[in-house]
């Protein structure tokens, strides 16, 4: 989840730094150039939403085969299985994962020694 939120927060800080240089003062033009700027970030936000949504629900995948989650408790993880994209669907995700590396981790060698079997 963390290097998530770095990503995210890289491509938001280069993105501005750009168009700042780009842009200054308060004209009408700027204003235009604003509101599309505003536009195709929504739209790349969307985007990477859902890219982050699938990278999470990987590391999710992963996390369950470590420790032998069933179809059936991997269902009742309901948001896995939702074709919704939104801030809310994926910190659902990454609170699932810091669960998931959480039990992991406090389990790890029954896992491991489960698994050497």
């Amino acid at each position: 989840a963390w290097y998530q939120r770095r990503v995210r927060g890289s491509f938001q800080r280069e993105d501005q730094k750009k168009f700042l240089e780009q842009h200054t003062g308060y004209s009408d033009p700027l204003i235009v150039k604003l509101k599309e700027e505003l536009r195709r970030l929504e739209e790349l936000k969307l985007q990477n939403l859902e890219r982050f949504i699938k990278l999470t629900r990987a590391e999710i995948e992963r996390y369950w085969d470590l420790m032998f989650y069933s179809e059936e408790d991997k269902r009742l993880f309901t948001p896995y299985f939702s074709d919704s994209v939104g801030e809310n669907m994926l910190s659902e995700h990454e609170k699932k994962l810091e669960c998931l590396l959480q039990e992991y981790n406090n389990y790890e060698n029954l896992y491991m020694t489960i698994r050497s079997r």
